[in-house]
């Protein structure tokens, strides 16, 4: 950045809510508008440069890696609500709608970076943007072909990843490569929750339960809601720095030590260990 000779360098931090930094792009055939951080839309150039993840995974990038991240509240509940539901029809219009706003704001260069599972970097990838998403696509998927008994993640980084997001990330890239009867172990130091995470201590039915935990827009109302469709079929463990009866009540297995993930590693065939699992 030094060698660009900019006069001024300036780092925007980019709120969903605030929908007055936000700029129309684009609707849907029912009108749902889609607002776009309007520094993205007013910009010559944008570059973007996203962590590819495969579809499965909560919160996975369009191919020019603008949604739902840089997208309004609005936008990324419609975009949860699809993805919870696996609703098929939902997910791809709001893949078209990706694509148009993708293309309005003008992105024909992307950059993605590639994950390994021991918590380094696979591949960068660059290029136009379709190529560049499906090459990262078949590169992740190439890494999970195998399945696994156990699966642990871990939530490597700073204090700032150490979050229910990363933790739900987590819990879904184990998800995939753990067996039907498998169990999955998550890592994190997660220190408190939050009013969307403790709605997973109700007792409703679970679709009843996300879709009323979405529309409300609790702090971590997705990774709440991503948490509890994977929990209603396996058993998830938590290292975290939350304490037992809080964890309990969440629905979620209390790992006290390393020792409980010492005899769940004993009684599996087959482990897998992913470092970085958030990503």
């Amino acid at each position: 950045i030094r060698h660009l000779s900019l006069p001024t360098i300036r780092i925007v931090c980019h709120d969903p809510n605030q929908i007055d930094s936000h700029a129309y792009v684009a609707a849907s055939e029912t009108a749902d508008a889609i607002y776009v951080q309007r520094e993205l839309v007013d910009a010559d150039v944008v570059i973007p440069i996203y962590c590819a993840r495969i579809s499965e995974c909560p919160y996975a990038s369009d191919l020019f890696g603008i949604s739902p991240s840089f997208t309004d509240t609005e936008t990324q509940y419609r975009w949860s609500k699809a993805w919870l539901e696996d609703n098929i029809t939902h997910l791809h219009q709001h893949e078209k709608l990706s694509q148009e706003a993708g293309w309005l704001v003008g992105i024909h260069f992307t950059i993605a970076v590639v994950p390994s599972l021991d918590g380094h970097v696979s591949e960068i990838l660059a290029g136009k943007p379709q190529s560049v998403f499906e090459r990262s696509t078949a590169s992740l998927v190439n890494l999970g072909e195998e399945i696994y008994d156990l699966v642990i993640a871990v939530v490597d980084g700073s204090e700032e990843q150490q979050d229910w997001m990363s933790i739900a990330r987590a819990a879904s890239q184990a998800e995939i490569l753990c067996r039907p009867e498998g169990r999955i172990v998550v890592c994190c130091n997660v220190k408190h929750t939050t009013r969307g995470i403790r709605d997973l201590a109700s007792d409703a039915p679970t679709e009843e339960a996300n879709r009323r935990l979405l529309q409300s827009h609790f702090p971590d109302s997705f990774p709440a809601a991503v948490l509890r469709t994977i929990r209603d079929h396996r058993t998830i463990y938590l290292l975290s720095s939350i304490q037992v009866a809080e964890t309990e009540k969440l629905g979620l297995a209390y790992v006290q030590s390393a020792d409980l993930i010492d005899h769940l590693m004993q009684q599996a065939e087959r482990v897998c260990i992913i470092r970085g699992a958030q990503y």
